[in-house]
Parts: structure tokens; C-alpha cells; sequence
């Protein structure tokens, strides 16, 4: 995978990308592009960031040998006032001969001489008590020669697979089917404006983190709607998140980093609408009972690896198919002949309690925790139906 962050379609400032271990630096004197890199010993800052998972870079990472490493050739150039090199034109033969044979004559090896650290740094983001660099920082080489951090790599930037050309392209259609389902849920009425942007921005933040993972974006989306207000969100053991905690808490240092309202906006119920019932459904309690039902299908996986019964309609039916069963004999003949039933079984379904028909025993363990409805139960259906569509697509799928 390439060390590269680009811009994502949050509108985050190319120049405002943090910057980490291994991405790619040029100097205005330099013949080649570099990567930065880290003290073998001892380096990092307990922070990593970025596709790769790499440590971020602060202002004192500015070491050369150690940091900063060396970039080609280096060749005295003119520069203008932000730091490029000035391209000078030559008229003549004579002229670009004489030019050439300066350049010649003044190129050595790069060895950087660094006594200062890097400038234009995040001052209001600080690690190991200097601010973390950002793609817009600068470094001053006293050879004359001004350190850039560049996004994409020369030798790459026309060498991207058609692997990533048609992942990009998946996760492009995956966040177009999202819009459309809001814009359409908003049209009819199921949700309002203000969830119908919190819907967009969160599963595009989301998608973005997890580089295209449809998988992992749907839950990271989900634990953002559940604790995305909670001050230790991520960080606590005993919260069934359904993405590790140190994932989480990449993901708030990135939502953070974009400025992003979603974390503050998921303080309050809420709602949606089932337009066929006018029924409501928080997308909270949406959000649990997938994470539930997903929790359910990875603990009760197959001999073969397989979903067993994923939908929670399938397991509900599998375990009233259980529960019947005990109330059968097998008779001398070898015929299986019915008992009568207690009522828990006759009486119609408890739209607000799915497992009623269990009597006491206890609620499965993973759905102790969910309000269920039976619009909740078609959103669950929708997602475990449909693990590669967005889980925005099944919660509004399910309103109807």
C-alpha cells in the first residue's frame, strides 16, 4: 500500500495533512526525493497515523542522517519566495553550455547541514511536546536549499495500479449509493436535514479512514453513532465497540485533525421514520442492533467460516424451530406427534420483544442491550443481507 495521504473529499487542506514516517521530502538544490524517517532507537512518538500506520513526525524530527537523510545531488539553485527552485532560460547554444557547465561545477553529494527545526508547523497539535509537522512545513537546509514534504512520491505519482484505480473506483460508488439513499430518504420524508448531513459526513469520514474498506468504514461508522459523543470513546475495554479501541482512537485523532462536527453532533436522540408504519426508530438503536446481530454472526461462524442463519429474522426462526421442537415426541411408530404448546408459543410475536416466545429464558446475550421494533429488525436484516453495501444504505432500506 502507498505511504501517500492525499486529499480526501472532506476538504482537508493538502497542505494540512499531518506528516509522517516515510513520506516523501524533496530539496529545492536536491537531484531526488527522499523519504523521512525515524531514530532506529527510541524514535516515533507513541502516535501512528496515516494508510500504513507509521509514527507521525514532530519539529525536532529534523536530524540529518537520521530524519533527514539525503536527497541526490545537490546543485546551488535560484529560488523564489516559496522555496521553489527557479527554472533560468537559456537563448543560446553557448548560453545553456556555460550554464551546464556552472551546474557542473558546483554539484556535490547531498549531505544537509541542519541546525534548526521545522518551521510551519501544527502549534495546536503537539507530540512529545513539539508540534507535529503538516505537509505545509518547511525546513532550511544552510547550504541554501529549502526541505519540502511532498504528498506523492515522483516515481509513483504516474505508477498507481489498476488495483487502486478500481478500489478508488468501488469506494467512489459505494459513497454515491449513500448520497443517493439520503437524498432520497430526505425527499420522502424518513429523516431530516440535519441527520441527512450527519448521515453523508459520517459515513464519508468513515470511508475515508478506512481507505475504502466498506467493512471496516460500516463499523467504524457505527461506533461513531453509538460513542461518538462519549469523552473516552475508543478507549474504554469494557464498550462493545465493534472496531478495536486504539482503531477508534486513530479514527478521533482524525476526526479531530479535519475538524470534523460529528463528534459533537451525536448527543441527542436521533430519528428516523418508517414511512409505511410511522413508526420511529433512533439511529442509535439501529446502529446497536447491527452490532449486535454482527457480534452474533462472528461468534456462531460455521465449520466452513459461513454466516449461520445471519439475518435475526433466520435466527429468530431457527430458534423458534428449536423451542417447538421440545414440545414433540417420537411415537412407536417412529412418528413425530405434538404436545400441546404453552402460550409463548401460540400468541402472536411482541413486536417490541422478538424473543417473548423464549418465556424466561434469558435474551440471548447479544441483544440485551437493544430496544427492538419491527422496523429495527428489517434495518438488521437489510445489513446482514448486504455486508458490502453501506450501512447507511441498510438503516434507510429498512425504514419502509
Amino acid at each position: 500500500m502507498s505511504t501517500e495521504m492525499p486529499p480526501d473529499s472532506l476538504n482537508i487542506p493538502p497542505e494540512s495533512i499531518f506528516a509522517f514516517r516515510l513520506m516523501y521530502a524533496e530539496c529545492s538544490y536536491g537531484s531526488m526525493q527522499h523519504p523521512l524517517n525515524v531514530a532506529e532507537e527510541g524514535g516515533g512518538h507513541g502516535v501512528l497515523y496515516g494508510p500504513e500506520e507509521q509514527p507521525l513526525l514532530n519539529a525536532n524530527d529534523w536530524v540529518p542522517n537520521v530524519n533527514v537523510i539525503h536527497f541526490g545531488d545537490c546543485s546551488p539553485k535560484k529560488l523564489d519566495e516559496n522555496g521553489d527552485a527557479i527554472e533560468e532560460k537559456v537563448s543560446t547554444a553557448v548560453g545553456q553550455f556555460i550554464k551546464d557547465l556552472i551546474s557542473f561545477i558546483n554539484t556535490g553529494k547531498c549531505s544537509p547541514i541542519i541546525d534548526k527545526v521545522w518551521y510551519e508547523t501544527k502549534k495546536n497539535y503537539k507530540i512529545d511536546g513539539a508540534p507535529v509537522l503538516q505537509v505545509c512545513s518547511r525546513l532550511y537546509c544552510k547550504r541554501g536549499g529549502v526541505i519540502k514534504i511532498i504528498l506523492q512520491p515522483a516515481d509513483s505519482a504516474d505508477a498507481e495500479s489498476a488495483e487502486d484505480q478500481e478500489e478508488q473506483a468501488d469506494a467512489d460508488e459505494v459513497m454515491a449509493a449513500t448520497i443517493a439513499a439520503v437524498d432520497q430518504a430526505l425527499a420522502e420524508g424518513k429523516i431530516s436535514e440535519e441527520t441527512a448531513e450527519y448521515l453523508k459526513a459520517g459515513y464519508e469520514a468513515a470511508l475515508n479512514f478506512a481507505d475504502g474498506d466498506v467493512s471496516e468504514a460500516n463499523k467504524l461508522f457505527n461506533d461513531l453513532v453509538r460513542y461518538g459523543n462519549h469523552p473516552a470513546f475508543g478507549a474504554d475495554p469494557s464498550t462493545d465497540y465493534e472496531n478495536a479501541g486504539p482503531i477508534n482512537e486513530k479514527f478521533i485523532l482524525y476526526l479531530k485533525h479535519i475538524q470534523s462536527p460529528l463528534l459533537s453532533d451525536c448527543t441527542s436522540p436521533i430519528n428516523m421514520t418508517n414511512v409505511s408504519t410511522g413508526q420511529e426508530v433512533d439511529l442509535r438503536d439501529a446502529a446497536l442492533s447491527i452490532a449486535s446481530n454482527n457480534q452474533r454472526i462472528a461468534d456462531t461462524l460455521g465449520a466452513d467460516g459461513e454466516s449461520v442463519n445471519p439475518t435475526i429474522s433466520e435466527y429468530l426462526g431457527q430458534l423458534r424451530a428449536d423451542e417447538e421442537a421440545k414440545f414433540t415426541y417420537v411415537d412407536d411408530f417412529g412418528q413425530t406427534r405434538p404436545l400441546p404448546m404453552p402460550e409463548r408459543l401460540t400468541a402472536a410475536p411482541d413486536p417490541n420483544n422478538p424473543f417473548s416466545f423464549l418465556g424466561e429464558q434469558e435474551v440471548p446475550r447479544w441483544y440485551t442491550d437493544n430496544n427492538f421494533s419491527q422496523t429495527s429488525i428489517q434495518i438488521v436484516d437489510e445489513a446482514a443481507g448486504n455486508p458490502e453495501q453501506s450501512v447507511v444504505v441498510s438503516i434507510l432500506n429498512g425504514l419502509s
